[in-house]
């Protein structure tokens, strides 16, 4: 599948990450979708450095989160 430019290291991140919450879908898809959207020219902040601070803000919280 094409990664849309979405380095390894967030593309891994995001896949656990959507598994733990056990979101129904397919993770790859909606990561495709944001890795194209980020990438229009018109995004200074919401680019894909965006998703994996927040991706490494859930790291931080990871303990306190409820995956039931």
């Amino acid at each position: 599948m094409d990664t849309c430019g979405v380095p390894t290291h967030i593309w891994n991140r995001w896949i656990t990450f959507w598994w733990m919450l056990r979101h129904p879908g397919d993770p790859r898809l909606v990561l495709v979708d944001l890795g194209r959207r980020y990438g229009e020219s018109r995004r200074r902040y919401h680019a894909l450095d965006h998703i994996a601070a927040c991706l490494r803000e859930l790291d931080g919280i990871r303990d306190h989160l409820d995956f039931a």
